[in-house]
């Protein structure tokens, strides 16, 4: 009589216990009704303003500050987009603008999404700002000019309702042989740290942020 209550005890417990991991499964699951929308509410700096002067990266404040200060990257580093929408789980538009599509690769936290227009970049182009990107597409045939057709890539982390869109805020000043010339911009990218294409007197300052999207 004992041992079988006993063994109703544990039968009774093994159920509650299973009952409680079920919960706690289904709350942790994200129940997603496509399409969903995702609204801009926030743009966060996501560390400091980087140097690199012919490759090295420099430290000093005072010549960090005399290439670019902080309130320059703050007025490069606006909002780069407008309003994302899942219209399912693996394809995006942005701004409601359906030819503008990207396809997404989701992977944990992190969203890539690949642009599905493509476009043509120049590999022999040594003033490329793919170098420092963390994230590329493959290049794909050559075209005509000489280049290769290719796909922008977007980063962002987060999930289907709360999503933080990077964005890298860069400064380039180089002089080749007395031409000189100034670029600056933004991509939807991360940093890949790789600066091999600076040279002499080449001057890189880049600045990265997040922008918060929320539904």
């Amino acid at each position: 009589m004992k041992s079988e209550i006993m063994k109703q005890c544990f039968s009774a417990l093994a159920i509650i216990l299973g009952l409680l991991f079920s919960c706690d499964k289904n709350e942790g699951d994200m129940i997603v009704e496509f399409p969903v929308t995702v609204k801009a509410v926030n743009l966060v700096k996501n560390g400091e303003i980087r140097l690199f002067i012919a490759g090295e990266e420099q430290f000093n404040k005072s010549l960090i500050n005399r290439f670019v200060d902080e309130n320059y990257f703050n007025r490069q580093g606006g909002p780069v987009i407008g309003d994302i929408t899942f219209l399912s789980a693996d394809t995006v538009i942005i701004d409601s603008n359906m030819k503008d599509k990207y396809i997404v690769k989701n992977e944990g936290d992190q969203f890539l999404l690949y642009s599905v227009r493509s476009y043509v970049e120049d590999v022999q182009n040594y003033d490329r700002f793919d170098y420092i990107l963390k994230y590329q597409a493959p290049l794909r045939e050559p075209t005509l000019g000489g280049g290769y057709l290719t796909n922008a890539v977007n980063v962002a982390y987060g999930n289907y309702h709360s999503l933080e869109w990077c964005v890298l805020v860069y400064k380039f000043s180089y002089d080749r042989n007395g031409s000189r010339g100034l670029y600056s911009g933004q991509l939807s990218n991360e940093f890949s740290g790789d600066v091999s294409f600076l040279r002499a007197k080449d001057t890189l300052a880049i600045q990265e942020y997040r922008l918060i999207f929320k539904k």
